[in-house]
């Protein structure tokens, strides 16, 4: 049997001892939930920029940022839906609850209530209206150039060094 193990190259770790190869893995991880959290506060201020001037991106030459909060709507709140539709609509729609090896709740297909309720007019569409809401919101976020691969960002060619992490957090 053959026990011997794969090598896989590039080994820059190689020379490490374990414990020194655990403890930078260690602090890779503390740089990665640090990186995290930079992340998620500049995400914050790119929604909030956006919010304050009521739009859905931000211009840039060098990047594509946009945000897209789709509806979610309420089931419940589809009820009334019950007597506008016709009942072969609401076949393709509208599912019961019911019992199989577990309980499933009513549930409605949002997608064709939609056109549905298109279709239905002014009745179908407030009931449609009262049970929307705000969904959670997305982020689309790229870089719009490459010079020879290599991106371009508006404020310097490279990337971030470690010691920018405290920069970009504070601001």
């Amino acid at each position: 049997m053959n026990t011997s193990t794969v090598a896989y190259e590039p080994r820059p770790h190689q020379g490490k001892s374990d414990e020194r190869l655990l403890d930078d893995y260690d602090l890779c991880i503390e740089h990665i939930e640090k990186w995290e959290e930079v992340k998620l506060g500049l995400e914050a201020e790119m929604h909030q920029r956006m919010r304050e001037r009521g739009a859905t991106a931000i211009p840039s030459e060098h990047y594509v940022c946009e945000i897209k909060t789709p509806p979610v709507y309420d089931q419940a709140a589809f009820a009334p839906l019950k007597e506008v539709f016709g009942e072969m609509d609401l076949e393709t729609c509208y599912t019961e609850a019911h019992q199989a090896l577990v309980e499933f709740q009513e549930q409605w297909n949002t997608v064709k209530v939609l056109a549905l309720a298109r279709r239905y007019g002014a009745q179908a569409q407030s009931v449609v209206e009262h049970a929307k809401s705000e969904g959670r919101p997305s982020f689309k976020f790229a870089r719009r150039k490459r010079e020879n691969g290599v991106p371009i960002r508006s404020h310097h060619l490279g990337s971030h060094s470690s010691d920018e992490l405290s920069d970009l957090s504070a601001g």
